[in-house]
């Protein structure tokens, strides 16, 4: 009798022990996770222009202005973009990104980060199971154009 629930207690505390250390493990992992995010969120500051070139895959043209980016990540990551630049770097920046068709003078993206009814613009996007890229471009004026970019992986 005493064999039996000396084993009994020996398998409730073991599984209570396990339980334990399974909760500090997960709190552990989400602690890191949430960590993480906050050095993720404090990346892509438009102060460093590299961070977001090197997360959104494009290189911004020499003459670039009024950078606004910020990145955001949890299970997957993404980042944004807004910035200026003159028509004449338009060729530059597009070849510098990972979209390889035409842009459409048409479609729009459906995300709410870009603005609507422009009256001019061009569009494109690359697509992966891994990672996205969209690009739109207000050339509604022909001093400068505004360029979004938005990046979602994972």
């Amino acid at each position: 009798m005493f064999a039996r629930r000396f084993f009994t207690r020996s398998i409730v505390v073991s599984v209570f022990a396990l339980v334990v250390v399974a909760c500090g493990l997960r709190l552990w992992v989400v602690t890191k996770s949430v960590s993480d995010l906050g050095e993720l969120s404090e990346a892509c500051e438009p102060t460093n222009p590299r961070e977001i070139e090197d997360i959104a895959w494009f290189k911004l043209p020499p003459g670039y202005r009024n950078l606004v980016s910020s990145c955001f990540g949890f299970q997957g990551w993404g980042g944004h973009a807004r910035f200026e630049i003159d028509p004449s770097d338009l060729d530059t920046f597009i070849a510098s990104t990972r979209i390889e068709g035409p842009f459409s003078m048409e479609e729009m993206p459906t995300s709410s980060y870009f603005p609507t009814n422009l009256p001019s613009h061009l569009y494109g996007k690359y697509e992966t199971l891994r990672f996205s890229q969209h690009i739109l471009i207000d050339t509604s004026t022909q001093e400068s154009y505004v360029i979004y970019v938005e990046v979602f992986s994972g």
